[in-house]
């Protein structure tokens, strides 16, 4: 079977994969939202119920349950808690191309978390065909507003391997340690689903894959990419 082929049936199979998966993910963190809501909406009726209990002649105001305007100054936007653990994913897909890309991330606070990633990409031509994967890991800093935009960057090591085939022959298969760094913008659409916008910048630390034209010679130390995908807070 042809590359060609190859590509086109690898591509279909996991454009129905990537959808399920998405659809999935979406229902999982809405799910995740409503069981959170209920509880809260529980331990609120519990707190009203043991209020009125201990103080039955009182009436029970906005202000004592904390429900007022002033309960939700800049101060207390900033502390309100946030789900330590997110996943987020993305992938591309174009004419004998496609990209996956998946995260487990862990936030020690609202500000500072680290990231473990993971990555895949398939390049197929009529006679070429690129294969490039790896993992990376990143200390993650976060800059919380009142938005619903958040800013965020990072940085850390990552590992690639790659192997480049021309005419059916394999001319280059190495791998190479790599710094990366990134910067970009996770929009939260609710608590717990949400896309967002990566660019990432990476430098190999070893000899990089060798150029399609010339095999004695190699691709530049430096790259840059733009990712887009989902992300879920639990």
């Amino acid at each position: 079977m042809r590359l060609d082929e190859r590509s086109f049936k690898t591509k279909k199979v996991l454009k129905i994969l990537v959808s399920c998966f998405i659809l999935f993910s979406f229902f999982l963190s809405e799910n995740v939202s409503l069981a959170k809501s209920r509880s809260a909406k529980k331990k609120t009726a519990e707190r009203d119920n043991s209020f009125l209990d201990e103080n039955p002649d009182e009436p029970y105001s906005d202000d004592i349950r904390g429900d007022s305007e002033e309960s939700y100054s800049s101060e207390d936007f900033s502390s309100r808690e946030t789900p330590p653990i997110g996943i987020s994913g993305g992938i591309g897909v174009g004419d004998g191309y496609y990209n996956i890309n998946l995260t487990l991330a862990y936030y020690f606070n609202r500000w500072i978390g680290i990231d473990f990633s993971g990555f895949y990409q398939n390049d197929t031509g009529k006679n070429y065909q690129s294969v490039v994967y790896g993992p990376e890991t990143d200390l993650i800093f976060r800059f919380p507003n009142r938005t619903i935009v958040t800013p965020f960057t990072g940085a850390g090591p990552g590992y690639e391997f790659w192997k480049r085939t021309k005419d059916d022959e394999v001319f280059d298969e190495a791998s190479s340690l790599t710094a990366n760094a990134l910067l970009g913008l996770h929009l939260g659409l609710t608590k717990n689903f949400g896309l967002q916008v990566v660019q990432k910048w990476t430098s190999y630390l070893n000899p990089t894959p060798r150029t399609w034209d010339d095999h004695s010679k190699h691709e530049p130390c430096n790259k840059s990419h733009v990712q887009v995908g989902f992300i879920i807070s639990l």
